[in-house]
């Protein structure tokens, strides 16, 4: 019972908007009231009067005005033995028979203040409460009060008084919660394990073990926590959240295949879920889906116009599909919402090649170097500059960069046909040759078919360049300058 006492409480902490009415009737029946009150002359009929009226406003919503009457039925009990006659509202695990007025007014005032969002006034109507009838849950209200007033060492003070007053499997995960705030995991998993051991069915137990196991600074364990994750689904198939986090970890295992139906299914219980929509969007880039990428991330930025990577997601599609200017425009604008740590290194390393796609060299050499030296150490990141000095005809930096590419794991058919055009300018023939067939192993172009064609031309070997010539014209090539 006090469970669902407290269920419906956070229901109203979290309505963001109160009824200001109530119906005639009850309006009529508190004009009545009123009236009785004001002849009336048995103070414990008075309170009870005030208590009616404050349970008329308070079941509207009306908590300013139940609060009134609360502290009216308080004025009026003080010091009287006062009990209401319906019974109905109380617990048979109540200290004293009958729950004097002045404890239950106290109670939904305090209650009242929650729903209202006034921590402050909240806490100190529960002291009083406390005060009269030291009750587990009253700890346990008062805690989330402290809580939501983001004082984190009071609310764990009083989660810890109330499981040692009742243990509780509730009470464990919400002192885990606290703990997980406050970043302190081994204690979080702690007491969620002990939660799980009360309530094996407690799904909110292992999402939150989950969490921190994942989370944790020290010895983070994705595996645990998607062990725990896919528990919490089983107990409860429609947790949305831990669809999500799942998901979320199969993504960055890399494990996109599993990642795309959990992320789905979170979609489908939580439409509006921004990180769910967000990280779709990278499993569909992952997997060269650019179309339902670009959907997922335009979706995510409609629902969070600032959301950076989001903005940064949606630049990478448009680039893959040779839209330079308006990655720019997206790169731009995630840069000006968040130039600092992941975001500033990787959008302005895209920003840089949008900026090469659209010839602007000097801009694009700024912004990749600045990538690499926030330390985008990628094979891309070299790559991409190399090309940008070879634009640049800087041939020994762009050389620098294309061997530091590949060192770091490149293939090196990737960067050869830009090496074998900077050897071939150089007149450096052989070294020219060994890279433009290193870049015909995967990739039997037109253009590497027409290079090797001018290398040979250039060292008198006319007949393998008339050969290599006749290849061009066979994939639909024109050669601009034919060997003489």
């Amino acid at each position: 019972m006090r469970i669902l006492k407290l269920l419906v409480l956070l229901t109203l902490m979290s309505s963001a908007v109160y009824s200001q009415t109530i119906d005639s009737e009850s309006a009529r029946k508190i004009r009545e009231i009123r009236k009785a009150i004001a002849v009336a002359t048995d103070d414990c009929d008075k309170a009870s009067r005030h208590w009616t009226i404050a349970q008329f406003y308070r079941q509207n919503q009306m908590f300013k005005e139940a609060i009134d009457d609360y502290l009216s039925t308080i004025k009026y009990a003080t010091g009287k033995t006062c009990v209401d006659a319906d019974e109905e509202e109380f617990e048979e695990e109540d200290e004293v028979e009958g729950f004097p007025f002045v404890r239950m007014a106290q109670d939904h005032i305090a209650e009242s203040y929650v729903a209202l969002k006034d921590w402050p006034r909240a806490i100190t109507w529960f002291g009083k409460v406390i005060a009269l009838n030291p009750h587990s849950d009253y700890y346990h209200q008062r805690g989330h009060a402290y809580l939501s007033n983001d004082n984190l060492p009071l609310a764990i003070q009083d989660f810890t008084t109330a499981i040692e007053k009742r243990s509780a499997s509730h009470l464990y995960t919400d002192r885990g919660y606290v703990y997980w705030k406050q970043k302190e995991y081994d204690l979080s998993i702690a007491d969620n394990t002990k939660a799980i051991e009360l309530d094996p069915k407690s799904a909110r137990g292992y999402y939150m073990r989950a969490v921190n196991r994942y989370q944790h600074d020290k010895k983070p364990d994705l595996a645990l926590a998607i062990a725990d994750l896919s528990k919490a689904i089983e107990i409860n198939p429609k947790h949305a959240d831990a669809l999500a986090d799942r998901g979320w970890l199969y993504m960055r295992q890399g494990r996109n295949d599993l990642a795309l139906p959990d992320l789905n299914a979170s979609i489908v219980l939580a439409p509006a879920g921004i990180n769910s929509l967000y990280n779709r969007g990278v499993v569909y880039f992952n997997t060269s889906d650019w179309e339902r990428a670009l959907a997922d991330f335009t979706k995510t930025i409609e629902l969070n116009h600032s959301h950076a990577d989001a903005l940064r997601g949606r630049g990478e599609v448009y680039l893959k599909l040779n839209k330079p200017e308006a990655a720019l425009a997206d790169l731009n604008k995630s840069l000006e919402i968040n130039p600092a740590g992941f975001n500033l290194r990787n959008a302005s390393h895209f920003r840089g090649v949008a900026l090469s796609m659209l010839g602007r060299y000097p801009e694009a050499e700024i912004d990749l170097s600045k990538a690499i030296r926030l330390g985008y150490e990628f094979p891309n990141g070299y790559y991409s500059r190399g090309v940008v000095y070879f634009r640049m005809s800087k041939f020994d930096l762009a050389i620098a960069d294309f061997e530091k590419a590949v060192a770091l794991g490149a293939k090196p058919e990737t960067v050869a046909t830009y090496k074998a055009r900077i050897f071939f300018v150089q007149d450096k023939f052989v070294q020219a040759l060994a890279e433009v067939n290193s870049a015909l192993k995967t990739e039997s172009s037109t253009e590497n078919f027409e290079l090797r064609a001018s290398i040979y031309c250039s060292t008198g070997k006319k007949l393998l360049a008339k050969a290599d010539e006749r290849k061009v014209a066979a994939l639909g090539g024109t050669v601009s300058q034919p060997c003489q």
